[in-house]
């Protein structure tokens, strides 16, 4: 038996490429969280993923379906000590989970892909702060939008 496992699709009660804008805004709403509108992506502040609280999770929608789910947090909120720790062991832990569908490793950036989804830690400077973002994409749909882009042409 492997220690690998393809990788996560489900985030709380919603999947990658199947669950609705909707769908996410009514189960933060019954939580009485906050939700931040904008373009086809919605936020919401202080979650907890992956054994860390996140300043932020944004999800972002295509054609009304979920698209992508980033955690992300900054040195303007969580001490960059702080976000050093929780790079360096999320890098450990994404490694030895998903060591089977290993795609890129550079100084910022640890990326894994199966058939379905793509997952990516980041974690450099932008605009002057430190950023640390969790990203998990649906591949179909990221497809469908490149796509789209191209029929523009």
């Amino acid at each position: 038996m492997s220690a690998t496992a393809q990788l996560q699709r489900k985030f709380f009660d919603f999947h990658l490429g199947e669950s609705t804008r909707s769908e996410v805004v009514r189960y933060y709403e019954s939580m009485g969280k906050q939700i931040i509108y904008r373009d086809d992506k919605i936020a919401v502040t202080n979650v907890r993923f992956g054994g860390e609280n996140w300043y932020m999770a944004i999800f972002a929608f295509y054609n009304n379906k979920l698209l992508c789910v980033s955690f992300s947090d900054s040195d303007d909120i969580t001490p960059k000590v702080t976000l050093d720790v929780i790079n360096e062991n999320l890098r450990i832990a994404l490694k030895k989970k998903y060591s089977d569908y290993f795609l890129l490793e550079n100084k910022t950036d640890l990326s894994f892909m199966d058939d379905a989804t793509k997952l990516s830690l980041h974690y450099d400077i932008f605009q002057g702060s430190y950023n640390l973002s969790l990203n998990y994409y649906d591949l179909e749909l990221l497809r469908s939008m490149a796509e789209g882009g191209v029929d523009e042409l």
